[in-house]
């Protein structure tokens, strides 16, 4: 985009961030608050051709306690089936 001439970067980008607010982020703010996803859990965000909508899923992973940093209560995610 950046090579194109009449094309500014700071517009597209601004632009971009706008959408992903709009079409992201928000969405799945709502999700995360309905409860849908849970700690751990990798969200993918994909169009699919039969859906307007973005969709969401999550790749349920499992937490790590030992692995929680001092003052917090969030462990790592590991996709080790072991553990």
């Amino acid at each position: 985009m950046a090579g194109r001439p009449g094309v500014r970067p700071a517009l597209w980008s601004q632009t971009a961030q706008t959408c992903l607010a709009k079409y992201v982020e928000s969405k799945l703010a709502i999700k995360l608050l309905e409860g849908e996803f849970k700690q751990g859990d990798v969200v993918h965000v994909c169009k699919e051709e039969e859906h307007a909508e973005l969709t969401f899923y999550a790749e349920e992973t499992e937490i790590d306690p030992e692995a929680s940093q001092p003052g917090g209560d969030e462990g790592t995610v590991s996709n080790d089936p072991e553990g």
